[in-house]
């Protein structure tokens, strides 16, 4: 199953270690520096109280269509968006993870663990390629189920947590089809800080969700 050119979302998603002080006002000038092609508006910074959960956002940038957003909290930042080229899906999200090492540098932010999410809509001769895999009673006959699966993989000494989600709904006109492939960095790995360790872990995960993208089983 080859769906690598159905790529229509994306996020790029770095976990930071609590010990991290982030100066917010500071971070959101930053960021609009980096992603002033995609993001014109100014963003919204929240006032939270200080007893507030770590991961809620307390900045968030949003294109005048609403299609891809960036966000920042305390825990984590975040970029989630549409793909207008799905040709293009591995270097945009290159280019995202790559300011995102940059601001962290910057602003001297520990990074405990990334992730990478893409979404797919294959066409339905990639979806009965699933059913001849999946050897569950009835599923093939179903119009409407989904599977998921997490393994654990290593690449370059980089340990990884692979999960694959496939969803299918013959009623839903608009999305009948979608596979989901999040990849990110086990919890026990201690990510390397210098700005190159981080590129090269940005590197590796996208070109494991191409290979997953190439073939899902």
């Amino acid at each position: 199953m080859n769906i690598e050119n159905n790529v229509f979302f994306i996020q790029v998603a770095f976990f930071f270690s609590q010990n991290s002080n982030i100066s917010i006002v500071k971070m959101a000038g930053q960021m609009q520096e980096e992603f002033q092609t995609v993001f014109s508006n100014d963003p919204e910074i929240l006032s939270l109280p200080n007893n507030a959960p770590s991961e809620i956002p307390r900045c968030i940038f949003k294109n005048g269509n609403g299609a891809n957003e960036l966000s920042f909290g305390l825990a984590r930042m975040d970029y989630k968006g549409n793909v207008f080229d799905s040709k293009l899906w591995k270097n945009d999200m290159e280019r995202i993870a790559y300011k995102f090492v940059r601001l962290c540098q910057k602003f001297r932010i520990t990074v405990d663990r990334v992730g990478f999410v893409v979404q797919t809509n294959p066409k339905k001769e990639c979806i009965e390629e699933v059913n001849q895999y999946i050897s569950l009673p009835n599923y093939a006959e179903s119009n409407e189920k989904a599977v998921n699966w997490l393994y654990h993989n290593e690449i370059d000494s980089i340990k990884l947590n692979e999960i694959i989600n496939i969803q299918i709904n013959e009623n839903n006109i608009e999305f009948p089809y979608l596979v989901m492939i999040d990849i990110n960095t086990q919890k026990d790995f201690a990510l390397k800080q210098d700005e190159e360790s981080l590129e090269k872990t940005a590197k590796v995960i996208l070109d494991e969700i191409e290979e997953r993208l190439k073939n899902v089983f």
